[in-house]
């Protein structure tokens, strides 16, 4: 199924709880939207849906979290989107599966400018060359499987870099940025190593080889 331009200037307080709702759809894409100011959420992505694309949307001033990926919901990518000034959030994982994020700006949202809660067993979160500025925190996780975190901008999001269970692992994220170099660590439930390094096509790598085995 393809969105590209469905929901363009969509307003989140004239269609309910999400302005956007895809539940259990095989292969969409919602490309080069503005989702504007709404009573709940821009986005929700939810019962197991696969091979989603949300590419190049302008997301601002929603009550709730701006985009939700739930339920099982895997083989998502979130790519080259602006998601700025939500009330609730920016961008949430709840119990969801393979999710690729990447190219972002994520800015001066009152929550979290990513929050990872639950991942389902064995799903990987690859949080790569995004930009977090100015959130009420830029990163939080609890109930992690694995995320990758890689080449992101956190310059203008201190002091509260990493939170919840992420908060352990800020020590091994800085010494990973040490020198100016672009921090690229991966981190299995509570501990975190130094990574390799990031391919410079690994976004689009990791979201081709989802449900397979994929080198982090």
């Amino acid at each position: 199924m393809n969105v590209q331009r469905l929901a363009r200037a969509l307003r989140g307080d004239l269609i309910g709880v999400a302005a956007l709702h895809l539940s259990g759809v095989r292969v969409a894409e919602i490309a080069q939207n503005d989702f504007d100011f709404g009573g709940g959420k821009a986005l929700r992505i939810d019962d197991n849906a696969t091979r989603v694309t949300l590419a190049d949307n302008d997301i601002a001033g929603f009550e709730g979290t701006a985009v939700t990926v739930a339920e099982g919901a895997g083989c998502v990518r979130i790519t080259d989107n602006r998601v700025v000034r939500n009330i609730g959030g920016g961008i949430a994982l709840d119990i969801s599966g393979d999710v690729i994020l990447d190219r972002n700006m994520i800015a001066t949202n009152r929550g979290a400018g990513l929050a990872i809660n639950g991942q389902a067993t064995g799903s990987t979160a690859f949080v790569l060359n995004n930009e977090f500025d100015g959130n009420r925190m830029g990163v939080r996780g609890t109930g992690l499987a694995t995320v990758r975190l890689a080449h992101n901008d956190l310059s203008e999001q201190m002091p509260r870099l990493l939170a919840g269970d992420l908060d352990q692992v800020t020590p091994t994220y800085l010494e990973a940025a040490r020198g100016g170099a672009p921090a690229d660590i991966v981190v299995e439930k509570i501990s975190a190593r130094i990574s390799d390094s990031l391919r410079k096509d690994a976004a689009a790598r990791a979201f081709d080889a989802c449900g397979d085995e994929e080198t982090l």
